[in-house]
């Protein structure tokens, strides 16, 4: 059968967290005739800071964006000279492994500000233009044509005063030698008043829908790469069951992932009693509980949900089910 642990069948998958990794290799792979360095970089500890400064979220981001560079140029091998350590600093480290010191401390302060109420030395932070500087020099003196940025979490979890901070710091690292991409949520994010998203950024669906070509296929991939040879195998025998799991996730990696977690083996019996469980109880429950959760909008969660028991469930079982679009 398969085996029940996600450390020994698959990684934790986190929806667009999945579909944002796979941008990104896609990324690398259509630029590989290009020499680029690309960084990870975290804020998933923006709940924590809490300070007097009126840019906090501005400062931590752009500490922690440069902690990770740093990191990266040093792991990968890149040469970071003596002009480059200066631009990076506005303290008096010299090195690269000096100014990635003062700039975990920084980040650590930061992210410990929640404990109470703290004034940050951020004085050793370089004025923006000068990190940019500092990157076009990193890329001419190593032959890099530029440096990618993935901030890795959906900008619509920071507050809205955070969001506008990050996508002035997203706004203020355009350059040729720079490319940042983050994962946003359209129609609930808060760009602020200084980012046009028609003009300063391109956008790029990361979603799938069932009905695109690649659908079916896009999703065995993102499956393989987080399974193990007995549950490859099962997918491939048994393509069809597998499908249709990947149908009813709707598109869904997080709900694809746990379907084939909670399955003894891939048969038909099993797949039907779990899309029955996992979707008919499980979903549809935390569904409903979702009006109680946000109050103000509970009159819509109410009514999509009795749409789809009234009128779109009970219409699948006639010959000719009514189109209702």
């Amino acid at each position: 059968g398969i085996q029940k642990s996600p450390s020994e069948v698959m990684r934790r998958c986190c929806g667009k967290h999945d579909f944002f990794y796979v941008e990104a290799t896609t990324c690398l792979t259509s630029t590989e005739s290009e020499s680029c360095v690309t960084v990870f970089v975290p804020f998933n500890m923006s709940s924590l800071i809490s300070t007097e400064d009126r840019l906090q979220f501005y400062h931590w981001m752009l500490a922690k964006t440069l902690k990770y560079l740093l990191h990266k140029l040093r792991k990968k091998g890149v040469i970071v000279s003596g002009l480059i350590a200066n631009l990076l600093s506005n303290d008096e480290n010299e090195t690269e492994k000096e100014i990635q010191i003062s700039l975990k401390e920084i980040v650590k302060l930061f992210e410990a500000s929640y404990k109470g109420k703290s004034e940050i030395n951020i004085s050793a932070l370089p004025d923006i233009e000068d990190v940019k500087e500092a990157i076009q020099v990193i890329c001419d003196e190593n032959s890099l044509d530029r440096i990618v940025f993935f901030f890795d979490e959906a900008a619509h979890v920071f507050r809205p005063e955070q969001q506008r901070q990050f996508f002035n710091l997203f706004k203020d690292l355009r350059s040729p030698y720079i490319t940042c991409n983050a994962a946003i949520y359209p129609g609930v994010t808060h760009f602020g008043d200084s980012f046009e998203p028609i003009h300063d950024c391109t956008y790029k669906r990361l979603e799938r829908n069932i009905s695109d070509p690649d659908y079916l296929q896009y999703f065995k991939d993102i499956v393989f790469k987080q399974s193990d040879e007995k549950l490859r195998s099962d997918m491939d025998r048994q393509r069809e069951l597998f499908n249709t799991l990947t149908l009813s996730s709707g598109g869904n990696p997080r709900m694809l992932l746990r379907t084939l977690q909670n399955l003894p083996k891939l048969n038909t019996s099993n797949i039907n009693s779990e899309i029955k469980s996992f979707y008919r109880n499980q979903i549809w429950g935390e569904h409903t509980e979702l009006g109680e959760k946000y109050k103000g909008h509970r009159g819509v969660i109410d009514w999509g949900r009795d749409f789809l028991e009234r009128s779109v469930i009970p219409n699948l079982d006639k010959p000719e089910p009514k189109r209702f679009c």
